[in-house]
């Protein structure tokens, strides 16, 4: 990399990050809104892992105006579609784990950071090899 055009690739560690909805998904969080109106209580039955409780405070972000105390919140955990699992996780219906959902957003964070700083790296000093007399261009990731 020529001096003066260095990327500090570590900015990207130090930058803020935030969760946006992409515009074509606006009708979904519409509907999910329009869903939770006049409901008193919201039960989550999500994949039964952590990027599944990401998602429940992710919903359940949307819908915050609805259900102002996590007590009208529960989770149902389950592991196989079964009659049995389905049954037992009604009986057994649960909270949320801030801890799980934060771990997965801290994930995908780092991820993101990760990849975006490595790019960066390789654009930088990795070339790909030219065609005739062509300049060399750059790998972009």
């Amino acid at each position: 990399q020529e001096q003066g055009t260095k990327m500090d690739e570590l900015r990207f560690f130090a930058a803020p990050c935030r969760k946006r909805m992409p515009p074509e998904k606006m009708t979904v969080l519409q509907h999910l809104q329009h869903e939770a109106e006049g409901c008193h209580f919201i039960c989550f039955w999500f994949d039964c892992h952590p990027d599944g409780e990401a998602n429940c405070f992710d919903v359940l972000a949307t819908c915050k105006d609805n259900f102002q105390s996590l007590d009208q919140v529960f989770r149902a955990r389950f592991s196989a579609l079964t009659s049995w699992e389905i049954k037992h996780a009604y009986r057994n219906l649960g909270r949320l784990d801030i801890r799980q959902a934060l771990a997965v957003d801290g994930q995908q964070e780092i991820d993101l950071k990760a990849g975006m700083a490595f790019s960066r790296f390789l654009a930088g000093h990795v070339k790909l090899p030219s065609k005739m007399g062509e300049e060399p261009s750059t790998l972009v990731y």
